[in-house]
């Protein structure tokens, strides 16, 4: 009797000290990931911690201090370099993080709130001189964590999940102009670290925003957004997005527009997992239509899928390199070393293949429906080791390496409409071939000859 009761009480024991395990991990745990961010550029301005026998709450502030670090951290995840004024926006940015968890040591979940408490200083400083009211404004916005992310995140297998809070405001920065801005139903899934996921989903219900004048406005709107995105490596990767529908209405201009796009379908991708990298993309959507003071257009069904094959990895990686120093575009030698980058990457040849380039209809007010089109192309550039040297003596020595094979299909009432809006086209009429509603233009490039629908171009 006498050891079950012993039994007994070091069981209620052991069960009453788990909280205090569990809470001692969890401690441990997220101090590892605070204490990391150190070497990112991010530190602790401040932290409080107030704790249960269950649950622990957990405050901090992270001051931005060394915004090259945080750059160069998020860079590492990026195939393109940060833009340099997005130093200057974050460097001494403040923000809030409220972590939740149960003290209980199988609970390997958190709870996690992020909130921008103040925008830079130079930022600062700059708005408050040419808007003292709007800056005001600014910063009770944010301390009320006007931006707010909650996360959900699962220690064991690193996946999160969670939204950003709706955001409704507006501001009237004099008698005259208002801007509205809204955010609604903004949600997201994903893997990995939440600076740098592999994964994320996303959705947005509802973005809006308004800026008007008494004689001008400007409207946007975006309903039902999602999102898709995975991240192998910086040069292996997939992302795609989906929004029903777009709208932008500008009105009390000489330009006045509505322009509304429908079912949008957007994707890209890159490979280098094969023995040639490849980089594919496809456009899509169900109709796009403008109306103007002009004319009012209607498209529909349009579709454009491209795809650049066989690429040679290192030299893609180094081109890659050197097109992303986008801080340098304007100097010299930038320029130069993107065009050497570009012609080593040729050297060893690549395929660029647009699969499909098509409009089903397109209508145009006061002359009606123009049908369609359909593009397809081929261009095959041979790998050669004296690509440079041609181009060097003279670009058009480099022509012997392209070959190029393409077909058209155009409706007979948009070629009639093509043939009498410009001449342009009309020494190529005789090369036309009929096939049912559509004229056809097959053209080949092979050995620095074209010709057209079998026909040597003259």
């Amino acid at each position: 009797m006498k050891k079950s009761i012993i039994f007994i009480v070091i069981l209620i024991a052991v069960i009453a000290t788990l909280p205090i395990i569990g809470n001692s991990f969890m401690k441990k745990t997220i101090d590892k990931k605070v204490d990391s961010l150190s070497s990112y550029g991010v530190q602790i301005k401040s932290q409080t911690t107030d704790s249960s026998y269950l649950s622990t709450d957990r405050h901090f502030e992270f001051l931005l201090q060394d915004t090259e670090s945080f750059i160069a951290y998020l860079s590492q995840y990026s195939d393109k370099q940060i833009p340099p004024y997005v130093n200057a926006m974050l460097d001494g940015v403040v923000v809030g993080a409220d972590i939740t968890y149960n003290n209980l040591p199988f609970s390997k979940a958190l709870n996690i709130e992020l909130y921008p408490l103040s925008i830079s200083d130079d930022f600062k400083n700059k708005i408050k001189k040419e808007n003292p009211a709007f800056e005001i404004y600014l910063s009770e916005f944010l301390q009320s964590k006007g931006i707010l992310y909650h996360i959900n995140y699962n220690l064991l297998n690193d996946k999160f999940k969670g939204y950003i809070k709706d955001i409704v405001t507006s501001y009237n920065f004099d008698k005259d102009v208002k801007i509205v801005f809204d955010l609604k139903g903004a949600t997201f899934t994903g893997e990995g670290e939440i600076l740098a996921p592999t994964e994320i989903n996303s959705k947005i219900n509802s973005f809006h925003v308004d800026l008007t004048n008494k004689k001008r406005s400007l409207n946007f709107n975006l309903l039902n957004l999602s999102s898709q995105n995975k991240f192998d490596s910086k040069n292996s990767y997939t992302t795609a997005m989906q929004v029903k529908d777009l709208v932008v209405n500008l009105s009390g201009t000489d330009s006045d527009a509505n322009i509304s796009v429908k079912n949008i379908d957007i994707s890209a991708s890159s490979d280098d997992k094969k023995m040639k990298s490849e980089l594919k993309s496809r456009v899509k959507f169900k109709e796009f239509h403008i109306d103007s003071k002009e004319k009012a257009l209607n498209m529909k069904e349009f579709v454009f899928e491209l795809s650049i094959d066989k690429l040679d990895k290192n030299r893609f990686e180094f081109f890659r390199l050197i097109a992303s120093k986008n801080n340098l575009s304007n100097s010299s030698k930038y320029k130069r070393d993107l065009q050497t980058a570009l012609t080593q990457l040729l050297e060893k040849g690549l395929e660029i293949n647009v699969k499909e380039f098509s409009i089903k209809d397109v209508e145009i007010n006061k002359i009606g429906n123009l049908k369609g089109f359909d593009i397809g192309t081929k261009i095959i550039i041979k790998e050669d080791p004296s690509l440079a040297q041609k181009i060097s003596l003279s670009p058009l020595m480099a022509i012997e390496d392209l070959e190029m094979y393409t077909k058209i299909k155009i409706n007979k009432k948009m070629y009639s409409y093509i043939m009498q809006s410009s001449g342009v086209f009309n020494q190529f009429n005789s090369y036309a071939k009929e096939n049912g509603e559509d004229v056809i233009f097959e053209i080949d490039f092979v050995n620095t000859k074209m010709s057209i629908n079998g026909k040597a171009l003259n």
